[in-house]
């Protein structure tokens, strides 16, 4: 291919000196390679150095910034409680003994650990059954004590007087023991048994609280190998030759998910690598363009996460995928601009007008493509959720980054060839988009079916489902994911409470009682089941209960000699035992229960009320109405309190996305046109360039039911990418045939790249189908989704509605059709409708 002509083009002189300024940086990186290649290697190598500084910080609380109230609580939370969650030990094989004697034995050695607050492996439902009757209000100890005398009336009376027609007076507690039942289930200290097992009596629960939350990974992994290190030391043979134990629990599901996740993702880049490079081999016909084109990306890339290493030092869990989305767009970059440099190096052009050409005219359109997607990323700046304005940030520097080493670099590299490789430097022999003499003629057919395949797609836009359950997306198939839900039914109830932080005891109690009467109101809306303080365990007014217990103990050793059933007996011994007991405070409570309610070491004193929540943490919907019920708890001093802990950080999370959504909607596509609009210099190009994106988005969003998909909090994020590929195509096939380029040719050369682009696009991102993690999964076939709505949105069906509009015209204009060579009506200054350039 010749040079293209630069008269009638008509550029606007933003436009002109963009692409000026791109012939002459990128001739001079050609001339001066090696100080650009100096320059590359510089900036490569600093970018990778900050890159192995970065660190993933999973924790929910840095989504947001520390203004929000949900944040401060939970940091004020792990200041003062700790850890929330448990590492668990279920503990299986042999017989009953033998698991509570191995549980007897693990539990000091794992308190002894540095990484634990205490262990739970005992519950002291006798301490509760001892003291029952502490518990109780007086007008129920005094009806007790009245009933019990009553009887033992009744059985001095028998002794003397004939009374077989009177029935005695009844002992039984079944009411009261009924109404305290359902008082102490409601703190969680009504279990039955000495240990926590199953139904069935074959698994026995450990839990360890370890000192900090699980959020923190590096954290996560520590406790659990801690905790699988003290297993190791134990002979688990000693106590039976078939007792095993597995771990569960939310510290250990932490970790096994990472792991699934990094193994997923090293086994999907390993396989999209290869696939990448082969396939930029094949589609250029030499291995060299592998280097020419992945060298420029790895540069960009480095340079970003150098930037987020700069500005952040950590990435969050939406900007850890900065990489590979960085990957779908900028490799685009480098097909298109190297397959531009190839088509006119085989047309004819010498090394530094091929340079010219396509870092001036495809390089002009990249830029453009490039600033209209970081302007979308950029939007997302606009927002309070901390991790979309970082991954706006990044993503958006990031995608100027990697078009600036592509300017930089591969003409760098392209002029070492030339000068120290000449014979290596020379284009291969091309491969154009096969079938483009088909589709031209079958132009209308191709255009009307698939337009009207799209509005039938676009209609079923309200079926599409947005999956805000965050559960299914880390739901793994691991033994630590299933064996969790197992001890949630044990429990009956979560493991991981929400706290209130109270001042004293009687904030606390005023808390627990003005949240009790709430659920208790809202019925089958209530989100919190057990609620559970310190206080609940330490009844009031234990003196003056006292006497009362005395007048029992009292009068039911007086039935020594009374003729009762052995049922009544028994009632009667077990009020004796627990009348006697004594006052007790908070000293007297057993351990398991003393440390769920005391602050960390060295924090002082602190006052807590434990909330445990009824519904999934995963349901938005229940988050948020959790947090609603949760965040403004009225006290009747008219003092307000709120509940802390990650769901209401992910509650403000979700209302702050749905909050600032529209407007980021609004305000990006507004960027995005003006964008392209400013860039292109012709509102024809603007429009013609964001057509196919926005065909791509409806069509992909209207086609996620036939395909039984979701858009979920993790794969929307190829929402953007969508969008960015789109443009970027669509720029660079409307920008040629705007030049003056014929149709055909430029659907046969263009076509191939963008075909090579979305290919690699596709292996990049579509092996993650293949992940056994539920999230990148759902990321991976979204993407396989969108990027095949893309092609054909890009290869297909916008070259045909331009020979569909060329052909209207030459039509009216009265100009005979020739589908093989040009298009080219007389008087029409757009070449949009596909006018021949004037090559030389």
């Amino acid at each position: 291919m010749g040079t293209t002509p630069e008269p009638r083009r008509g550029l606007g002189v933003v436009t002109s000196v963009l692409k000026t300024l791109l012939e002459r940086g990128a001739l001079a990186s050609f001339r001066h390679p090696l100080l650009a290649i100096v320059a590359v290697v510089f900036f490569g190598a600093l970018g990778t150095w900050a890159t192995s500084r970065l660190r993933l910080d999973p924790d929910i609380t840095q989504l947001l910034p520390p203004s929000y109230a949900s944040v401060q609580g939970v940091e004020k939370l792990r200041e003062r409680f700790g850890g929330v969650g448990n590492v668990v030990l279920l503990v299986e094989g042999g017989d009953a003994a033998a698991r509570r004697r191995f549980a007897d034995d693990m539990a000091p050695r794992l308190e002894r650990l540095e990484t634990v607050q205490f262990v739970d492996h005992r519950f002291p439902g006798e301490f509760f059954e001892d003291r029952a009757l502490y518990f109780m209000e007086q007008a129920d100890l005094e009806a007790l004590r009245d009933r019990l005398d009553a009887r033992r009336r009744w059985e001095i009376e028998r002794s003397m007087v004939d009374l077989d027609d009177e029935p005695p007076p009844s002992v039984d507690m079944s009411d009261l023991e009924s109404k305290y039942r359902r008082r102490l289930d409601s703190t969680g200290a009504s279990r039955r048994g000495a240990y926590y097992e199953d139904e069935a009596g074959k698994t026995l629960a450990v839990f360890v609280r370890p000192t900090h939350l699980a959020s923190d990974l590096d954290f996560s992994r520590r406790v659990v190998a801690d905790v699988q290190r003290v297993l190791a030391e134990a002979q688990l043979t000693t106590y039976a030759p078939d007792l095993r134990v597995q771990l569960t629990g939310r510290y250990p599901k932490r970790v096994d998910l990472q792991a699934l996740l990094s193994g997923d993702l090293a086994l999907t880049s390993v396989l999209a690598t290869s696939l990448i490079v082969a396939w930029v081999a094949l589609h250029f016909r030499r291995v060299l363009a592998v280097v020419l084109v992945l060298t420029p990306l790895y540069v960009g890339l480095t340079l970003a996460y150098g930037v987020a290493s700069a500005l952040f030092g950590t990435l969050n869990i939406l900007t850890a995928f900065i990489g590979a989305i960085l990957l779908g767009i900028g490799i685009d970059h480098g097909i298109h601009l190297l397959g531009r440099y190839e088509e006119e190096r085989r047309g004819g052009a010498s090394d530094e007008e091929a340079i010219r050409l396509s870092f001036g005219e495809a390089g002009r359109v990249s830029l453009a493509a490039g600033l209209t997607t970081a302007a979308a990323f950029f939007c997302l700046t606009w927002t309070d959720f901390r991790a979309f304005r970082e991954f706006g940030l990044l993503a958006g520097a990031g995608t100027m980054l990697v078009l600036i080493a592509y300017v930089t670099a591969l003409p760098a590299l392209l002029g070492m060839l030339a000068r120290f490789a000449p014979r290596l430097s020379s284009a291969s022999k091309g491969i154009s988009l096969p079938g483009v003499r088909g589709m031209r003629r079958a132009a209308p057919v191709l255009f009307c079916g698939l337009g009207a395949l799209g509005l039938v797609a676009v209609t079923q836009i309200p079926r599409a489902h947005f999956d805000a359950d965050f559960s299914r997306l880390d739901d793994a198939d691991l033994p630590s994911f299933r064996r969790d839900k197992e001890v949630n039914a044990m429990l009956g109830r979560s493991q991981t409470p929400l706290v209130v932080l109270a001042d004293d005891e009687v904030e606390a109690r005023q808390v627990s009682e003005v949240l009790r009467a709430q659920m208790e109101a809202r019925g089958s809306d209530a989100t919190v089941g057990t609620i559970a303080t310190r206080g609940d365990l330490l009844p009031s007014d234990q003196e003056a209960k006292r006497p009362v217990l005395q007048d029992i103990e009292r009068i039911a050793a007086r039935f020594e000699g009374a003729k009762l059933t052995e049922a009544d007996r028994d009632r009667l011994a077990r009020l004796r035992r627990m009348a006697s007991a004594l006052p007790f405070g908070a000293a007297e409570l057993p351990p398991s229960l003393r440390h769920a309610f005391e602050p960390r070491a060295g924090t002082g004193p602190a006052h807590f009320v434990l909330l445990y929540p009824t519904v999934s943490m995963g349901e938005a919907a229940a988050v948020k109405r959790l947090a609603s019920q949760l965040r403004a708890i009225t006290l009747p001093s008219g003092k307000v309190v709120a509940a802390a802990g990650e769901p209401m950080v992910m509650a403000d999370v979700l209302d702050a996305v749905e909050r600032d959504a529209p407007r980021i909607f609004v305000l990006t596509g507004a960027f995005v046109f003006f964008t392209l609009l400013f860039t292109l210099g012709k509102l024809r190009l603007a429009l013609l360039a964001l057509a196919p994106a926005v065909v791509t988005l409806t069509v992909t969003v209207g086609l996620l039911p036939l395909f039984g998909l979701d858009i979920n909090y993790l794969n929307m994020i190829i929402l953007p990418i969508l969008l960015g590929i789109g443009v970027d195509d669509g720029a660079h096939l409307v920008a040629r045939i705007d030049a003056g380029e014929p149709l055909g040719e430029v659907w046969r050369h263009t076509g191939w790249d963008i075909t090579g682009a979305i290919l690699t696009d596709v292996f990049g991102f579509g092996v993650l189908a293949l992940a056994s993690h539920p999230g990148l999964a759902s990321l991976g076939y979204l993407s396989l989704l969108g990027l095949s709505v893309n092609m054909v949105a890009c290869v297909v069906f916008l070259p045909a509605g331009l020979e569909l509009l060329s052909r209207l015209r030459s039509r009216r204009a009265g100009v005979p059709l020739a589908v093989e060579g040009p298009v080219e009506p007389p008087a029409a200054p757009d070449r949009l409708s596909g006018t021949p350039p004037s090559r030389h």
